[in-house]
Protein backbone atom coordinates (compact mmCIF):
# COMPACT_ATOMS: atom_id res chain seq x y z
CA UNK A 1 0.00 0.00 0.00
CA UNK A 2 3.19 2.05 0.90
CA UNK A 3 4.59 1.74 -2.66
CA UNK A 4 1.09 2.51 -4.27
CA UNK A 5 0.73 5.71 -1.97
CA UNK A 6 4.01 6.89 -3.24
CA UNK A 7 3.27 6.09 -6.95
CA UNK A 8 0.18 8.06 -6.89
CA UNK A 9 2.10 10.60 -5.03
CA UNK A 10 4.79 10.45 -7.63
CA UNK A 11 1.99 10.91 -10.42
CA UNK A 12 0.06 13.79 -8.89
CA UNK A 13 3.52 15.88 -8.96
CA UNK A 14 3.49 14.62 -12.82
CA UNK A 15 0.30 15.48 -13.54
CA UNK A 16 0.34 19.12 -11.51
CA UNK A 17 3.24 20.05 -13.47
CA UNK A 18 3.12 17.92 -17.25
CA UNK A 19 -0.02 19.27 -18.21
CA UNK A 20 -0.83 22.73 -19.46
CA UNK A 21 -4.42 24.34 -20.12
CA UNK A 22 -3.81 26.64 -24.09
CA UNK A 23 -3.31 31.39 -28.69
CA UNK A 24 -4.44 28.09 -28.03
CA UNK A 25 -1.90 27.14 -25.76
CA UNK A 26 1.78 26.97 -27.01
CA UNK A 27 3.47 24.27 -24.40
CA UNK A 28 4.05 20.65 -23.92
CA UNK A 29 4.42 21.13 -19.64
CA UNK A 30 4.13 24.54 -18.28
CA UNK A 31 0.71 26.27 -17.88
CA UNK A 32 0.32 28.55 -20.39
CA UNK A 33 -0.72 32.27 -20.84
CA UNK A 34 -2.44 31.90 -24.14
CA UNK A 35 -6.26 30.89 -23.50
CA UNK A 36 -9.45 29.44 -25.45
CA UNK A 37 -11.17 32.51 -26.97
CA UNK A 38 -14.67 33.79 -25.43
CA UNK A 39 -17.50 31.15 -26.08
CA UNK A 40 -14.92 28.11 -27.32
CA UNK A 41 -14.82 25.03 -25.98
CA UNK A 42 -11.68 22.99 -26.19
CA UNK A 43 -10.97 19.70 -24.95
CA UNK A 44 -7.77 18.07 -24.63
CA UNK A 45 -6.99 14.58 -23.27
CA UNK A 46 -3.27 14.64 -21.77
CA UNK A 47 -1.21 11.24 -21.12
CA UNK A 48 1.82 10.34 -18.53
CA UNK A 49 3.38 6.94 -18.69
CA UNK A 50 6.08 6.60 -16.06
CA UNK A 51 7.96 2.96 -15.80
CA UNK A 52 10.05 1.77 -13.38
CA UNK A 53 11.69 -1.55 -12.24
CA UNK A 54 8.97 -2.86 -10.30
CA UNK A 55 5.94 -0.53 -11.11
CA UNK A 56 4.42 0.74 -13.99
CA UNK A 57 2.17 4.12 -14.27
CA UNK A 58 0.09 5.18 -16.32
CA UNK A 59 -2.50 8.30 -15.73
CA UNK A 60 -4.73 10.32 -18.12
CA UNK A 61 -6.51 13.46 -17.81
CA UNK A 62 -9.08 15.04 -19.57
CA UNK A 63 -9.49 19.00 -20.11
CA UNK A 64 -12.91 20.81 -20.75
CA UNK A 65 -12.02 24.71 -21.15
CA UNK A 66 -14.07 27.43 -21.53
CA UNK A 67 -13.49 30.21 -23.33
CA UNK A 68 -15.44 33.05 -20.59
CA UNK A 69 -13.76 36.03 -22.78
CA UNK A 70 -10.28 36.04 -24.68
CA UNK A 71 -7.86 36.93 -21.35
CA UNK A 72 -9.94 34.23 -19.08
CA UNK A 73 -11.12 30.73 -19.03
CA UNK A 74 -12.36 27.93 -16.59
CA UNK A 75 -11.57 24.44 -16.89
CA UNK A 76 -12.58 20.96 -15.53
CA UNK A 77 -10.34 18.25 -15.29
CA UNK A 78 -11.31 14.69 -14.32
CA UNK A 79 -8.48 12.02 -14.49
CA UNK A 80 -8.19 8.63 -14.76
CA UNK A 81 -5.22 6.40 -13.97
CA UNK A 82 -3.91 2.81 -13.64
CA UNK A 83 -0.97 1.34 -11.81
CA UNK A 84 0.79 -2.36 -12.28
CA UNK A 85 3.28 -3.57 -9.24
CA UNK A 86 5.26 -6.67 -9.12
CA UNK A 87 3.98 -9.26 -6.78
CA UNK A 88 1.16 -6.87 -5.85
CA UNK A 89 -0.96 -6.83 -9.30
CA UNK A 90 -2.78 -4.18 -10.93
CA UNK A 91 -5.24 -1.69 -10.07
CA UNK A 92 -7.17 1.36 -12.18
CA UNK A 93 -8.81 3.84 -10.73
CA UNK A 94 -10.83 7.48 -11.31
CA UNK A 95 -8.27 10.41 -9.76
CA UNK A 96 -8.83 13.73 -8.15
CA UNK A 97 -10.93 16.07 -9.83
CA UNK A 98 -8.88 19.50 -10.91
CA UNK A 99 -11.05 22.68 -11.21
CA UNK A 100 -9.29 25.97 -12.19
CA UNK A 101 -9.61 29.05 -13.99
CA UNK A 102 -7.00 31.62 -15.65
CA UNK A 103 -7.30 35.06 -16.21
CA UNK A 104 -4.80 36.95 -18.05
CA UNK A 105 -4.11 40.69 -16.61
CA UNK A 106 -1.37 41.87 -19.03
CA UNK A 107 -1.04 41.37 -23.02
CA UNK A 108 2.55 40.96 -24.66
CA UNK A 109 0.81 43.15 -27.50
CA UNK A 110 0.69 46.01 -24.91
CA UNK A 111 2.76 45.37 -22.10
CA UNK A 112 5.47 43.51 -23.47
CA UNK A 113 4.92 40.41 -21.89
CA UNK A 114 2.29 38.33 -20.69
CA UNK A 115 0.83 37.87 -16.79
CA UNK A 116 -1.44 35.63 -16.02
CA UNK A 117 -2.91 34.13 -12.83
CA UNK A 118 -4.47 30.42 -12.37
CA UNK A 119 -6.53 29.76 -9.45
CA UNK A 120 -8.01 26.19 -8.81
CA UNK A 121 -8.62 23.46 -6.53
CA UNK A 122 -8.03 19.60 -6.85
CA UNK A 123 -11.62 17.62 -5.13
CA UNK A 124 -11.42 14.10 -3.68
CA UNK A 125 -12.92 12.43 -6.27
CA UNK A 126 -10.43 9.41 -6.50
CA UNK A 127 -9.59 6.54 -4.41
CA UNK A 128 -7.29 7.24 -1.11
CA UNK A 129 -7.02 3.67 -0.11
CA UNK A 130 -6.47 2.72 -3.74
CA UNK A 131 -3.64 5.01 -4.33
CA UNK A 132 -5.52 7.21 -6.65
CA UNK A 133 -6.28 10.23 -4.76
CA UNK A 134 -5.48 11.79 -1.73
CA UNK A 135 -8.54 12.84 -0.19
CA UNK A 136 -8.16 16.02 0.76
CA UNK A 137 -9.16 19.38 -1.04
CA UNK A 138 -6.01 21.02 -2.41
CA UNK A 139 -6.28 24.70 -3.56
CA UNK A 140 -3.99 26.00 -5.60
CA UNK A 141 -2.86 29.43 -7.10
CA UNK A 142 -0.39 29.70 -10.14
CA UNK A 143 1.62 33.04 -11.35
CA UNK A 144 2.12 32.20 -15.18
CA UNK A 145 4.82 34.88 -16.79
CA UNK A 146 5.37 34.63 -21.30
CA UNK A 147 7.97 36.73 -23.74
CA UNK A 148 9.36 36.13 -26.98
CA UNK A 149 12.49 37.11 -27.23
CA UNK A 150 13.88 36.98 -30.93
CA UNK A 151 12.67 33.21 -32.42
CA UNK A 152 11.77 31.58 -28.90
CA UNK A 153 8.94 31.97 -26.34
CA UNK A 154 9.68 31.70 -22.88
CA UNK A 155 6.57 30.46 -20.62
CA UNK A 156 7.26 30.53 -16.41
CA UNK A 157 5.18 29.06 -13.97
CA UNK A 158 4.99 29.60 -10.17
CA UNK A 159 3.17 28.18 -7.65
CA UNK A 160 1.87 25.79 -4.88
CA UNK A 161 -1.12 24.22 -3.44
CA UNK A 162 -2.40 23.62 0.29
CA UNK A 163 -3.55 19.93 1.06
CA UNK A 164 -6.41 20.92 3.36
CA UNK A 165 -6.57 18.75 7.02
CA UNK A 166 -3.38 17.21 5.56
CA UNK A 167 -2.62 13.14 6.85
CA UNK A 168 0.26 12.41 9.12
CA UNK A 169 3.05 11.69 6.33
CA UNK A 170 1.77 14.61 4.32
CA UNK A 171 3.46 18.12 3.96
CA UNK A 172 1.05 20.58 4.28
CA UNK A 173 1.53 22.21 0.87
CA UNK A 174 3.91 21.69 -2.33
CA UNK A 175 5.35 24.54 -4.54
CA UNK A 176 6.56 24.35 -7.88
CA UNK A 177 8.13 26.24 -10.42
CA UNK A 178 8.82 25.62 -14.40
CA UNK A 179 10.32 27.13 -17.26
CA UNK A 180 9.69 26.40 -20.67
CA UNK A 181 11.28 27.19 -24.19
CA UNK A 182 9.65 26.71 -27.27
CA UNK A 183 11.48 27.38 -30.70
CA UNK A 184 9.03 27.83 -33.66
CA UNK A 185 10.20 25.41 -35.97
CA UNK A 186 7.22 26.04 -39.35
CA UNK A 187 4.12 27.66 -38.31
CA UNK A 188 2.35 24.48 -37.52
CA UNK A 189 5.39 22.62 -35.76
CA UNK A 190 7.63 23.39 -32.35
CA UNK A 191 10.44 21.92 -30.44
CA UNK A 192 9.78 22.90 -27.09
CA UNK A 193 12.00 22.41 -23.83
CA UNK A 194 11.66 22.29 -20.01
CA UNK A 195 12.99 22.32 -16.44
CA UNK A 196 10.35 21.92 -13.59
CA UNK A 197 11.14 21.93 -10.14
CA UNK A 198 8.80 20.81 -7.13
CA UNK A 199 8.94 20.41 -3.82
CA UNK A 200 8.03 16.43 -1.81
CA UNK A 201 4.32 15.89 -1.25
CA UNK A 202 5.52 13.58 1.55
CA UNK A 203 7.56 13.91 4.59
CA UNK A 204 11.60 13.03 3.94
CA UNK A 205 10.19 12.15 0.02
CA UNK A 206 12.74 13.30 -2.67
CA UNK A 207 11.95 16.66 -4.30
CA UNK A 208 11.44 16.98 -8.06
CA UNK A 209 13.56 18.64 -10.80
CA UNK A 210 13.18 16.83 -14.46
CA UNK A 211 13.88 18.06 -18.02
CA UNK A 212 11.67 17.84 -20.56
CA UNK A 213 12.03 17.55 -24.38
CA UNK A 214 9.05 17.51 -26.96
CA UNK A 215 7.38 18.62 -29.90
CA UNK A 216 4.26 20.53 -30.17
CA UNK A 217 2.01 20.05 -33.91
CA UNK A 218 -0.57 21.69 -35.17
CA UNK A 219 -1.93 20.38 -38.23
CA UNK A 220 -5.24 22.62 -38.23
CA UNK A 221 -6.19 25.67 -36.44
CA UNK A 222 -8.12 23.38 -34.22
CA UNK A 223 -6.11 21.04 -33.24
CA UNK A 224 -2.95 20.36 -31.42
CA UNK A 225 -0.80 16.92 -30.38
CA UNK A 226 2.47 16.76 -28.48
CA UNK A 227 4.71 14.29 -27.44
CA UNK A 228 7.36 14.56 -25.63
CA UNK A 229 10.12 12.58 -22.68
CA UNK A 230 11.08 13.66 -19.13
CA UNK A 231 14.06 12.37 -17.07
CA UNK A 232 14.12 13.33 -13.47
CA UNK A 233 17.39 14.29 -12.20
CA UNK A 234 16.29 13.22 -8.36
CA UNK A 235 14.85 9.78 -7.04
CA UNK A 236 11.24 11.05 -7.83
CA UNK A 237 10.80 8.94 -10.72
CA UNK A 238 13.69 7.50 -13.36
CA UNK A 239 11.93 8.77 -17.07
CA UNK A 240 8.30 8.95 -18.37
CA UNK A 241 6.98 9.62 -21.28
CA UNK A 242 3.86 11.75 -22.58
CA UNK A 243 1.21 12.02 -25.79
CA UNK A 244 -1.26 14.68 -25.55
CA UNK A 245 -3.70 15.78 -28.03
CA UNK A 246 -6.75 18.60 -27.70
CA UNK A 247 -9.43 20.12 -30.42
CA UNK A 248 -11.24 23.22 -29.80
CA UNK A 249 -14.87 24.28 -31.25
Amino acid sequence: MLVKKMLAAAGAVCIFSHVASAEWERTISTWDSRLTDQGEVQVALWGWYEPADHADYVSGRLYLNYGLANNWNFSVAPGYAYMDIDGVGSDSGITDTGLSSTYRFMDEATAGFDLALMGGVSLPTGDEDDGFGSDKVEPELTLIAAKTLGAVVVVGNVGGSYVVDANEGTEDFQLYGAAEGILPVTDQLSINTVLTAATSRVEDGDEMVDIGLGIRFTPSECMFIVASGFVCLTDAYDEAYQLAAGFKF
